[in-house]
Parts: C-alpha cells; structure tokens; sequence
C-alpha cells in the first residue's frame, strides 16, 4: 500500500472543519496526481456521496473514480484550509480490493483519515444569559453537525476505527511514551476527536524522535 510521504503535498490539520455541515460539491482550485503518472491541474469538485472526482481544465470536465487516482488536493476558500484526498482499498469491502477517496486528517507513523460525512441533527438546550432578563425561560434549538467514519493507516494497514478508545490504545501499547500519564496530564478524552488528534499527533513525534536516536 502506497504511503503519503511520495507526494509533494502539505497536510494542514484543520480542527475547525470536523464539526461543521458537510458541504454541497463545489469547485477548487486544486491538482490530481492520476495512477498513470498524470499531473491533472485545474477547478476540482469531489462528491463524497458518489465518490466520484471531476477535473476542470480548458473548458473540459473528466471524472474521476478511486481506482485512477493516486491523490487530489485543493484549497477550500470557504474553510481557508488545504483538503487531501487519497485512494485506498476499502478494508470493509469483501475481499478489500474496492478503491474509495478518504480525506487525510494527519499524517505520521499513524494516519488518520476520514470518510463518508453525514449530517446529524442534534437538539441541545440553551439557557439564555443576563443580558436576555432574568425571567428568560431556557428553549431548544436545533444544531447540524458533520459526522464521519474514521480510519487509521498503520504499517501499510488500513484499519476502520469502531471506537477510538479500545483501538488507539492497542496501538499505543507499542510506543515508549507511557500515554496514560499523558492523557491524564492533560485531561484528554478519547471519544473527542480534537483529543484523539492530540493524543495521534504527539505519538507520532514521539516516534520520529525515536526513530533519530535509533539512527
């Protein structure tokens, strides 16, 4: 399994972007990298429910499936963030030979990405503060969130994560940071994801400052 490390791409962790509203399809300015070698440049426009790639250039629009791309990346005017995609084989699909985009949320001896957003509905309570009076009465609202199904990318293994708790612990027990200090030192939760990123971000410098010593 190919790793990200053969392109030329920045991968610019965007904590702001997990929670918001999955957006509609647009276009960006971005580049495809094409499993033929092809460089393809131009206006790009990913559908994460089809999961189809379009490039626009000169006019033309070609599509895209997984299976012809290695990697796309373009910056989302809207977010102010590069977003990265690549293709890999899909570890639930029989067999795992069937190709699916997932979006690159960081990178290091563990990756973690994400795929298949979808909105949820959530309704929370809201207690109106002093300036509203203080017989304002608390009501409901109703807030959209973004979901996503997470995986890691590990030794060349694309696992799907079920719950974050259980399996970045298994492989954390093969770090010599001692992680439970370091959660608890921070007060971290792993079913937070802006957590879990902590908590990925730190293994992996660990690691790399591990693997110059070993040098």
């Amino acid at each position: 399994m190919k790793t990200l490390a053969f392109f030329p791409v920045l991968i610019l962790l965007v904590l702001s972007s997990f929670s918001l509203p999955a957006q509609q399809a647009g276009w960006y300015k971005g580049v495809a990298y094409l499993n033929n070698n092809e460089v393809v440049s131009g206006k790009l426009s990913y559908d994460p429910e089809l999961k189809l790639l379009q490039c626009k250039s000169d006019g033309v629009v070609k599509v895209f499936a997984p299976h012809k791309v290695k990697l796309f990346q373009y910056y989302d005017d809207e977010l102010a963030c590069n977003k990265v995609f690549a293709s890999y084989d899909n570890p639930v699909a029989e067999g795992g030979r069937l190709k699916s985009f997932y979006e690159v949320v960081l990178t290091g001896k563990i990756t973690l990405l994400r795929a298949d957003p979808k909105i949820r509905v959530k309704q929370v309570s809201v207690k109106p503060g002093p300036e509203a009076g203080v017989k304002a009465p608390a009501f409901s609202t109703y807030v959209e969130t973004t979901v996503y199904n997470y995986y890691f990318l590990y030794e060349d293994r694309l696992l799907k994560v079920d719950n974050f708790k259980d399996e970045l612990k298994s492989l954390l027990e093969q770090s010599p940071v001692d992680f439970d200090a370091f959660i608890a030192d921070h007060n971290l939760n792993l079913k937070d994801i802006y957590d879990v990123v902590k908590i990925i971000s730190h293994y992996n410098e660990a690691s790399k400052q591990q693997s110059l010593i070993l040098l």
